[in-house]
């Protein structure tokens, strides 16, 4: 799914809503409604702010809603995919999947202040290792936890440190381990595992 084999023919067919709902999604909302394919939907940590991917005719473009106006932007547009920002707590930087258009994606920090220290928009890699490296979750701590291939060819969850930027598996398993998220309350990560086909 990460690279569909034409993004014409895959935006034209159908079309994918983002809805906000209560816990018990009894009383969800529509905020994102065109008539594009709309995925992955992440929230910023301190604004009201709901960061979605949408698939075009030439890639899968970072988009944002602000849910106070209901105002929609583009945030980047690059080759290939641009999607799942997770925010460090204070909101103050994000760490985003790009691909460039290359085939496999890697993980970038966006961090303004040093976008403002060069005088433009700058996104700095986090993983080269040529693997699919999706689903980044920012810890309290600023670590990084995260889905890639790229040791066994098939997803597994990853820690990173980001003093040292070392990576640990997590993982070990025979299939698909998939979207880490973090509970501080236990400190504990919960992810998908596909058993069985299921």
């Amino acid at each position: 799914h990460l690279n569909p084999p034409s993004w014409g023919a895959v935006a034209k067919k159908s079309k994918k809503i983002i809805c906000v709902s209560d816990f018990t999604c009894k009383q969800p909302y529509v905020v994102v409604s065109n008539n594009t394919i709309n995925v992955a939907p992440s929230w910023h940590t301190k604004v009201p702010v709901l960061f979605y991917s949408q698939l075009t005719n030439s890639n899968n473009r970072l988009m944002s809603v602000d849910l106070k106006t209901g105002r929609h932007s583009v945030i980047c547009s690059y080759p290939g995919l641009n999607m799942q920002p997770s925010f460090t707590p204070d909101g103050s930087k994000a760490v985003l999947c790009l691909s460039g258009g290359r085939g496999n994606s890697e993980l970038y920090l966006y961090d303004p202040k040093i976008c403002k220290k060069v005088g433009r928009k700058v996104f700095c890699p986090l993983t080269k290792n040529g693997g699919h490296n999706v689903s980044p979750c920012v810890l309290p701590n600023k670590d990084i936890v995260f889905c890639s291939d790229f040791q066994s060819g098939q997803p597994q969850i990853y820690y990173m440190s980001m003093k040292t930027k070392k990576i640990r598996r997590l993982t070990n398993v025979k299939g698909y381990c998939a979207a880490p998220s973090y509970c501080e309350k236990n400190n504990t990560v919960v992810f998908i595992r596909l058993l069985s086909g299921v």
